[in-house]
């Protein structure tokens, strides 16, 4: 259906990739890439990534654009951002490991739209909700008092924080929680008899007006009613049970087998990165879901290699075309992404596959095990 044009920057950065972020750093735009402990920013006019010297000593955890500034967590107890060209403590001071912008449903802000973050005092609180909204000198409760927002127990850290239909949204192993207008936290996906150290890493996003959530079981949509499983590799069980090793891991090709690490929205579709490193000798992708199907853009070269972030830029930002990015180990790759044909460029010195393959078997028609019968394929190939 489309064609892409893959290329990669320059040499390899401190660590793996684990967020990108599009921000205007003093009227210029920049795309950052948050790897290890560095902040790295792409210089586009020689094709390589600088370190930002962002000031962290440790790993960096999550890091978002908000309020006119470039926000990163790291560590256990420390935020820094980056606003008018340079880096500086993040103000009101306090902890961070994971971040979100959504509104605050209740409390002195209701409302208002705030910075989201969990781990508000150290490592052990890593499962508490705090806010601040722009111009806020605190970080704020998001109940009518000043207590923290509990998500589930203290024994596993918060995966990742969305925002979806006037409500913040919280992942960990066990599920997903929703926190309600009254600032509690209450189990919306329980997952307790499949909890798995893999299970609901990443990232969730809006897409179609649906909240999409990644999960040892493929991906699931929310529309506010109901939650369907739309793949791919529906699984019935998580990795280490004896059905997953028999093969209950359906829909994905066994060496491409592994768990969803981000997604990205677009206007036409969503992409996911797919990283199989942690299962053996396995290679990770990223595939694009139209809304009816999946379909394979990136296929790793490499076993074992991570795919854990994604990013876009679009046209006429930093580069003249738009571009999907991605980390694949400690490197740095793009993908050049079409408009409306399937050669908008007109490359004349493109190289394409010259073999590929029709695989049947990954859409599910929001069911776990459905017939096909195919009266007719065409294939068409140039």
């Amino acid at each position: 259906d489309l064609w892409f044009r893959l290329s990669g920057a320059e040499g390899q950065l401190s660590d793996i990739p684990i967020r990108f972020a599009l921000f205007n750093d003093n009227g210029t735009d920049k795309l950052f890439c948050l790897a290890g402990s560095k902040v790295y920013n792409w210089h586009a006019a020689d094709n390589h990534w600088d370190d930002d010297v962002a000031g962290l000593t440790v790993a960096g955890t999550d890091m978002i654009v908000w309020n006119g500034q470039l926000v990163v967590a790291w560590g256990a107890n420390n935020m820094v951002k980056k606003t008018a060209g340079a880096w500086g403590a993040f103000s009101p001071a306090g902890q961070g490991r994971k971040l979100a912008i959504g509104k605050i449903p209740t409390g002195t802000y209701a409302g208002k739209t705030g910075l989201i973050k969990s781990g508000p005092t150290s490592l052990t609180d890593a499962y508490k909700l705090r806010c601040v909204e722009p111009g806020g000198d605190s970080w704020d409760s998001l109940k009518g008092t000043d207590a923290d927002t509990l998500v589930g127990d203290s024994a596993n850290d918060i995966t990742w924080i969305g925002e979806y239909q006037g409500s913040i949204w919280a992942a960990k192993t066990d599920g997903v929680y929703e926190v309600g207008k009254d600032g509690e936290a209450y189990t919306k996906f329980p997952f307790y008899s499949q909890r798995y150290t893999n299970n609901f890493v990443g990232s969730c996003v809006w897409h179609n007006n649906e909240l999409m959530l990644p999960a040892i079981f493929g991906l699931w949509s929310f529309d506010g009613r109901t939650l369907k499983n739309i793949g791919p590799g529906v699984s019935l069980v998580a990795p280490g049970y004896a059905a997953y090793a028999s093969g209950e891991h359906v829909g994905m090709p066994t060496d491409r087998q592994g768990f969803i690490k981000d997604l990205l929205p677009t206007v036409n579709a969503l992409y996911g990165a797919m990283d199989a490193a942690a299962t053996l000798n396995r290679y990770s992708s990223i595939l694009l879901w139209n809304g009816q199907g999946w379909h394979e853009v990136i296929r790793g070269d490499s076993i074992n290699q991570i795919i854990r972030a994604l990013g876009y830029t679009p046209s006429g930002t930093i580069e003249s075309e738009a571009r999907l990015w991605y980390g694949y180990g400690k490197n740095v790759f793009y993908l050049i992404l079409p408009d409306t044909t399937d050669d908008p460029y007109q490359w004349t010195g493109a190289q394409f596959e010259p073999q590929g393959w029709v695989e049947f078997g990954w859409f599910n028609a929001g069911l776990f095990d459905v017939d096909k019968d195919w009266r007719e394929i065409t294939v068409e190939a140039e």
